[in-house]
């Protein structure tokens, strides 16, 4: 997994110390990213590259020309 590919607002996967949960990132700082978790009760608010096992992109569809010249 690759750093470059995780954007603030996508949807992240972490394994951390035995414990799998998902959280929103909220920003990459050298080779860390700042999370929300999703469940509560959890506490993290870190999580590095490593403790990443899956990684969902929130990109939305992408737009014609015609639409983004309308807005």
């Amino acid at each position: 997994m690759e750093l470059a590919s995780v954007r603030p607002d996508d949807i992240i996967r972490v394994s951390r110390k035995g414990r799998v949960f998902e959280a929103f990132v909220l920003a990459r700082r050298k080779g860390q990213l700042e999370i929300e978790p999703i469940k509560r009760g959890i506490t993290y608010t870190t999580a590095s590259v490593r403790e990443v096992v899956c990684h969902r992109a929130k990109r939305g569809r992408p737009r014609t020309r015609r639409q983004r010249v309308a807005r």
